[in-house]
């Protein structure tokens, strides 16, 4: 289970000539309720060279034993066009998306318009309100508790950023 919240995803440009790339590569386990977990997170354009899918499966493609039951969840995320409008990806025609959940709940653009879903792959999900409320740190870490673990970590304190996508050639 790993949540990612309130952060900013910096998807990288590709550099081998190809367009497309993946945001997660998540593997979960069978049983394991809960995976990537998303929540309130920015997705930015790059330099607008590559587009993304938000995942496709980690060893889920019909030769893994046992297949990845791979669970990523969006929520409330802001992301750019460079998202492709499938949302997501197979690993190959192996796959077996019957264990997967790859799920959003209202995705929506920088303007704050819903993001239109409707070509979405056939077997993600768009979570109800009634589902998205049960990602809380409770639900998927029980009585562990990740804001206890240090001072302040839960605690919201803005940082500068500096954000580059520079391409360095190493010389002599």
């Amino acid at each position: 289970v790993a949540v990612f919240d309130s952060c900013v995803v910096y998807a990288k440009t590709r550099k081998d000539g190809l367009s497309g790339s993946y945001i997660t590569a998540a593997n979960t386990p069978a049983g394991q309720a809960y995976g990537y977990v998303f929540r309130d997170c920015i997705i930015p354009a790059n330099r607008g060279t590559t587009s993304y899918v938000m995942g496709r499966p980690w060893q889920n493609d019909g030769s893994s034993s046992p297949a990845s039951n791979t669970k990523v969840v969006f929520l409330n995320t802001t992301m750019s066009s460079s998202i492709k409008p499938q949302g997501w990806d197979v690993w190959s025609s192996g796959t077996v998306t019957s264990l997967i959940t790859y799920a959003e709940y209202r995705s929506r653009k920088f303007d704050s318009s819903l993001v239109d879903v409707s070509q979405r792959v056939s077997w993600s999900q768009q979570l109800t309100d009634a589902q998205a409320v049960t990602y809380t740190n409770a639900a998927m870490f029980g009585t562990w508790d990740p804001c206890a673990t240090l001072a302040d970590i839960c605690a919201y304190t803005p940082r500068p950023i500096a954000v580059a996508n520079f391409v360095g050639v190493k010389g002599t």
